[in-house]
């Protein structure tokens, strides 16, 4: 943070958007969870989730966050608020609804042939 002005300079704003959204994709087990996903090593995740002295992402576990996450995740860190970033959130949701719509539809049709 810039003391004089009290700015948060633009990247630690990103990387604290990024920690936000990996903390809410992972509630328990954040760095665990997302070194799992990403094949980056925990410790490695765990600088990327500090509150005192994050750093940010290399090039490579970058691709692999954007690659493992895809839009949503990307849009929320570099684009808030923006019309990408709304659809991209519209978009993830609507995915979500459509596979709790097929698990629905199974279960019906497996208690339907119990009967």
């Amino acid at each position: 943070m810039d003391q004089a002005t009290g700015d948060v300079p633009h990247t630690l704003q990103a990387v604290r958007r990024m920690q936000s959204w990996l903390r809410q994709r992972h509630p328990r087990h954040t760095a665990k969870l997302v070194s799992r996903d990403t094949g980056a090593d925990e410790r490695t995740v765990e600088r990327w989730l500090s509150e005192e002295n994050p750093q940010p992402p290399i090039w490579r576990h970058w691709m692999a966050l954007c690659g493992t996450y895809g839009g949503e995740f990307v849009a929320h860190v570099c684009a808030p608020g923006s019309d990408w970033h709304r659809h991209e959130r519209r978009k993830a949701r609507l995915e979500q609804l459509e596979r709790e719509l097929v698990r629905s539809l199974e279960m019906l049709r497996a208690h339907r042939a119990e009967r």
